[in-house]
């Protein structure tokens, strides 16, 4: 069920690209989790507590790569839904424009009874 969102498109790619920075953050620090993983099979190598501490840390290492992935994700959309909504009030703005250009060449004086109050004003014709 879509939602009525009656904000700024700017506010929400801001926020979409400060993610983007939250979102490398993680993967560096998935990286390095990556190193010390590496750092412990070398100094725990060839006994069972070795072989744990490698599957639990490799676990944890997976759940953070799907926790980056669909971060970006929920990023790539915020960011493109910013965009469209940005779109979208620009093609309406131009519609409108439009819409009073021909109803100043159709209605003449009349123009005022068009969209000043929201309403039509059916007396003026």
């Amino acid at each position: 069920m879509a939602t009525a969102y009656f904000g700024d498109p700017a506010d929400v790619i801001a926020a979409a690209t400060e993610g983007y920075g939250l979102h490398g953050e993680l993967e560096g620090y998935l990286s390095s989790w990556m190193g010390l993983k590496d750092d412990y099979q070398a100094a725990v190598n060839g006994n069972e507590t070795g072989k744990q501490i490698q599957l639990t840390m490799q676990a944890a290492y997976d759940s953070g790569k799907r926790l980056a992935g669909t971060m970006q994700q929920i990023l790539d959309t915020l960011k493109e839904t910013g965009v469209k909504v940005d779109g979208m009030d620009l093609e309406m703005a131009a519609q409108i424009k439009f819409d009073d250009a021909i109803a100043a060449n159709d209605l003449g004086s009349n123009t005022q009874s068009l969209g000043t109050n929201g309403k039509l004003d059916l007396n003026a014709f």
